[in-house]
């Protein structure tokens, strides 16, 4: 028999199911799929007339690369044209807000990432010295507009 089967016939012999589980087990399950879409739904929705938006994540958060594929997937869908700009240091925060400027980004959407999020207050100057009108939106739903 397998691990990861023994592990599976393990849990089933300690609990009921999720709701009323039961037993000694403990863990953290993480249900961030799909989010992105969900996300930058909510972002059209407050900025309807936004028809360039963005995403700004971490290159080497592993979980980034289905972030954008999902994100992307929802801007097809909502008719708004999505770029990815990409960060993982300082320096590369200040060429992003640059390059979107150029790109006459409405609307930024943060992906969930550690890095990013230490950044916060970075991203809150760089939105006021680079856009007259630029709005971040995190995952927990905290919305900024710079103008």
């Amino acid at each position: 028999m397998s691990e990861a089967s023994e592990h599976g016939e393990d849990c089933e012999e300690r609990t009921s199911g999720f709701s009323k589980p039961g037993g000694n087990i403990t863990g953290v399950n993480l249900f961030y799929t799909q989010m992105g879409i969900k996300r930058l739904d909510l972002l059209h929705f407050l900025i309807p007339n936004a028809a360039q938006m963005a995403m700004l994540v971490n290159p080497n958060n592993p979980t980034s690369s289905t972030d954008q594929k999902d994100v992307l997937a929802g801007g097809n869908s909502l008719g708004v044209q999505v770029s990815i700009f990409a960060a993982n240091s300082e320096s590369d925060l200040e060429k992003a807000f640059a390059n979107m400027v150029e790109h006459k980004i409405a609307a930024l959407l943060i992906g969930d990432d550690p890095f990013l999020f230490s950044q916060r207050e970075q991203l809150v100057r760089l939105s006021a010295r680079h856009a007259s009108r630029l709005f971040i939106f995190r995952a927990s739903l905290r919305m900024l507009a710079v103008s």
